[in-house]
Order: structure tokens, then C-alpha cells, then sequence
């Protein structure tokens, strides 16, 4: 490795040691690749690389133990391998006709039934339904004030 640290009045030919560092490899320690990347902004070794990138620099794919998929999920938020997912599902995400069942549903569900029939029968729409009694004015009333004697009025 090149000496970095020089004594005082100790005199160095920068052109030669640029040259020489340009010209000799760069080593595994000197660019932090003394141990396997492990956290972002480490560099990468090139069989580190090879493992999940071709050549050219394109991505391999997804294996099922990257992905937490060798074992069958069974809580919410974790991964679902598409053997699991096609038993209830078309391909377009959509659930096959008559696979629910009444253990599918959970004892919530008439709740939400309940909002979608309320949905259904109330629609929305981009122009407003006028009353009946719309531009029509009701009887006329004239407002007066009542009239109050006062105690300290006298006659």
C-alpha cells in the first residue's frame, strides 16, 4: 500500500505515485470490500452482484425464500404464493363465482351488506332533484313586536 503519511521536509514525486496508483488495480479493502454489503451506500462484490443480476445488468427474478414464501401465509401483510391465491381468485384478482362460503364470512359481514343495500338504493347524481314546493312562497305573515307596558309609565 502507498505511504500516506510523510515526515517533515520529506519530499514526494506526485506525477509518479498518480501514476502508479492509476495504473495498479484497485484493491478489495480500499473501496470497502473487505466483507459482504450488507446495509446501503456499501459497494458490491461482483459475486454478491451475480446472485440476483445478469451480466448485463438485468434483474434475475424473485425466488419464493426472498419473498418469505416457503410456508403457507396465514396472517395479514405477508406475502401469498399464487398456488394459495388461484383457489379462490380468477387471474384478474377478481373471486371465482361461488367460492365464499359461510365460513369466509365473518360475523361483520351483514354489516356490510347492510351499507351496500343502502348504497344501492341511494345513487348519486351530477344534477339536483328539485322539490315539489321549489319557487313556491307560503302564506304571508306580518311580524310585530308585542306590546309591553312599563311599570314606570304613568298615565
Amino acid at each position: 500500500m502507498a505511504k500516506t503519511n510523510l515526515a517533515i521536509g520529506e519530499q514526494v514525486n506526485l506525477p509518479e505515485v498518480l501514476n502508479k496508483k492509476l495504473e495498479s488495480p484497485v484493491l478489495q479493502e480500499e473501496v470497502g470490500l473487505n466483507t459482504q454489503a450488507s446495509q446501503n451506500g456499501q459497494a458490491v462484490r461482483y459475486e454478491e452482484f451475480t446472485v440476483k443480476h445478469n451480466a448485463d445488468g438485468s434483474f434475475k427474478g424473485i425466488d419464493q425464500e426472498d419473498m418469505n414464501l416457503t410456508s403457507q401465509a396465514t396472517a395479514t401483510k405477508k406475502p401469498v404464493r399464487w398456488d394459495e391465491f388461484s383457489l379462490k381468485h380468477e387471474n384478474n384478482g377478481k373471486f371465482k363465482s361461488g367460492i365464499i362460503q359461510n365460513e369466509d364470512i365473518n360475523d361483520n359481514a351483514d354489516i356490510v351488506a347492510s351499507k351496500l343495500a343502502i348504497h344501492n338504493n341511494y345513487k348519486k347524481n351530477a344534477t339536483a332533484n328539485p322539490s315539489a314546493t321549489a319557487n313556491t312562497d307560503g302564506t304571508t305573515v306580518t311580524l310585530m313586536p308585542p306590546t309591553i307596558t312599563s311599570p314606570f309609565v304613568t298615565s
